[in-house]
């Protein structure tokens, strides 16, 4: 076993460590590379004075890699005495090209306190200084403890920024290389992390400043206090522009953080989108124009973002579809998608053709025939299998859409009031196909290296409102099993009546089948008890509709004196329940769990409201500022913990005094 299996080893052990390992190959490459136009110059990536003069004449600064042998200590040197001088003996004067290859974490401050988790993901970005060939082609690698291979997401077009799962605990190596770029300079740091024992994100929101997160962790009883400190940022003043003209495109914007549930939403259709934003972090910006001009995603700090608003049009992207018999489909809508960035709509005309707008990348294509065209929606790249690869310097893509043969057939459905007597008018009633995913058609992607032709996967999803006679008529669907979800509309129930309740049924689309009756079903209880007695009485409890399927209301209850409560809800649904205490007790809110409904009555599990863990802190106008007040606090579980169930949900909140303090009643987290 090598050294680097003995330190796993030895860390699996241990149980308390996650390793990030940035690995790169090529040993020579370990060495300075410098041109023949700089071997007498110091033409090496060392800091300026740590060995000879090199690294600022081309431009690239070791930095802080310095001492980790990046930077100073193999720095090309001076004329007579450095590694890349004239009578050196690095690499100077070989005229191999120059440049170096970094990693930097987006979606963390740095690869220090990162945990593992069943959601966590770990976003990196590539970096390359240099002379490097254009256009710079990334390539990545992602394997967990040097054997299982992890597959990494692409974010942006150039493929620079990807991210990944980090479910469990352990080593993950990342190697970023460039194509055509076999000479680049590349290091081989090695990044513990310590697992944390509860991480929390503390959410500050105050009138002025940009929002600021801090991460903390739960200490000894009494907790040290969490300093906050608000930054005033800088100001951002968004406003998209066309790069042929100059002139402003107005468009919906969205600012995120990649690690963050937090996100602003403006647009810019009488003016500028001005906020507030902390300088160093980075930030998402999704820039969607409300004109003939594809969508954009731009990913870094806010200074960075006010050169890249100059939008182009995009690349041109024209399809053709038609059915099994070549006929053309009319009517059927399609859109690209590289993760959170979409491409134009286009819809197709009674020739089957559309055009659209797309940015560059590996792009998802979804396709919606319309409805009662008897044939299911299309999607190609959005599971494992692969996309559309777009090449920026492509002028345009051509695609051809194509579906197999479907048989269809109409479904009736006519639904009624529990008992089964009156109709209902108002239902919603949606159908969805019972197993989606099998092959439906196929996608050719035509470009300059030949044509391209991927699977299109389909499925089937649409949704109709009952008339007056409680009847729905999906005119054409394609034959097969549907899993049916009936919606009641809003009104109260009849007099002496059962509430009907949302229903879920198990349909068959056949020819020539009969209309389909379907009863509504009644409202369940979901019952349960809270614990201590002593703090429960009087707390609330929230459920929280979560099913896939046409999600419902959110109903609560309070827990009566001998600790019960009942909610009533849809039977077959899936809840997430809440608790929040009443004022004045020793406890905290919890989530508590996620039920399944049934029939009847649904027992929930007892469960005891956590104690509270005091966190005091202060919250000040920069490192030495004065106190703010008025400012709102908000404790949320970090989506990678496994005790996290849900981390959009504040655990604690408070308002910060004149002075600046708080005082968060955090819930004791549960034990593993």
């Amino acid at each position: 076993m090598d050294a680097r299996s003995l330190s796993r080893a030895s860390r699996r052990r241990s149980g308390v460590a996650l390793v990030i390992t940035l690995a790169f190959a090529g040993a020579a490459a370990l060495q300075a590379c410098g041109s023949a136009s700089t071997a007498n110059n110091g033409g090496g990536f060392g800091g300026s004075s740590v060995a000879g003069t090199g690294g600022k004449s081309m431009g690239v600064d070791g930095g802080s890699d310095a001492a980790s042998g990046a930077g100073g200590s193999l720095g090309a040197g001076g004329a007579s005495s450095g590694a890349g001088g004239a009578t050196g003996t690095g690499t100077g004067g070989t005229g191999v090209p120059v440049c170096r290859v970094r990693i930097v974490p987006l979606s963390a401050p740095s690869f220090t306190g990162i945990e593992s988790g069943p959601m966590a993901r770990l976003r990196v970005q590539g970096i390359v200084q240099g002379a490097v060939l254009s256009p710079v082609v990334w390539q990545w690698t992602v394997t967990f403890d040097g054997v299982t291979t992890v597959m990494p997401t692409t974010i942006d077009g150039a493929g620079s920024i990807i991210d990944f799962p980090i479910d469990k605990p352990g080593a993950y190596d990342i190697t970023a290389s460039l194509a055509r770029e076999s000479n680049c300079y590349r290091s081989e740091p090695v990044r513990t992390v310590e697992a944390q024992p509860t991480a929390f994100v503390l959410r500050a929101t105050a009138d002025g400043y940009p929002v600021k997160e801090t991460r903390f962790v739960l200490g000894s009883d009494p907790q040290q206090a969490v300093p906050i400190q608000l930054d005033r940022g800088e100001p951002a003043s968004l406003f998209p522009t066309r790069l042929s003209t100059g002139q402003a495109l107005p468009s919906y914007l969205r600012v995120s953080r990649p690690a963050s549930n937090f996100s602003l939403e403006g647009d810019t259709l009488h003016g500028p989108f001005s906020v507030q934003l902390l300088a160093e972090v980075s930030y998402d910006l999704l820039i969607v124009p409300n004109d003939a001009v594809a969508p954009d995603l731009l990913t870094g700090v806010p200074s960075s973002f006010a050169a890249r608003t100059s939008l182009d049009p995009g690349v041109p992207v024209t399809a053709t579809l038609h059915d099994v018999g070549s006929r053309p489909v009319a009517g059927a809508r399609m859109v690209l998608r590289r993760g959170a960035l979409p491409s134009t709509v286009g819809i197709s005309d009674q020739s089957g053709a559309l055009s659209l707008l797309a940015r560059a990348g590996t792009l998802a294509a979804f396709i919606v025939p319309p409805v009662g065209a008897g044939l299911p929606r299309m999607s190609v790249g959005a599971a494992s299998d692969p996309g559309i690869v777009l090449d920026a310097a492509a002028a345009s893509l051509e695609l051809i859409v194509s579906w197999d043969s479907v048989m269809s057939a109409p479904l009736p459905v006519e639904v009624h009031a529990p008992g089964g007597s009156a109709p209902v008018e108002g239902a919603r009633v949606r159908a969805v196909s019972h197993e989606p995913g099998l092959r439906a058609g196929s996608l050719v992607a035509r470009t300059a290296a030949g044509d391209v032709s991927l699977p299109a996967l389909g499925s089937t999803d649409v949704e109709l409102t009952t008339n007056a006679s409680g009847r729905v008529v999906f005119a054409a669907l394609p034959v097969g099993a549907y899993d049916v979800t009936i919606v009641p509309p809003a009104t109260p129930a009849p007099t002496g009546g059962a509430a009907p309740a949302i229903t879920e049924v198990a349909l068959t689309v056949a020819v020539g089948g009969p209309v389909q009756m379907v009863t509504l079903a009644r409202k369940g209880l979901l019952a349960g008890t809270l614990l201590p007695l002593s703090d429960s009485v009087g707390a609330r409890v929230t459920a929280i509709d979560k099913s896939i399927a046409a999600p419902g209301t959110v109903v609560s209850a309070t827990v009566a004196a001998d600790g019960s409560y009942t909610i009533s809800v849809d039977p077959g649904r899936a809840y997430q329940l809440l608790a929040e205490p009443a004022s004045g007790t020793t406890r905290g809110r919890a989530v508590l769990e996620t039920v399944r409904s049934a029939a009847g009555t649904t027992p929930v599990s007892p469960h005891t409201l956590p104690l509270v863990h005091v966190v005091p802190g202060v919250v000040t106008s920069g490192p030495a500022g004065p106190g703010v007040g008025g400012v709102l606090l908000q404790a949320f579980c970090v989506a990678a913990s496994t005790r996290c169930l849900d981390p959009t949900l504040p655990l604690a909140d408070a308002i910060s005094a004149g002075n600046g303090s708080f005082e968060l009643r955090l819930p004791e987290p549960a034990q593993n």
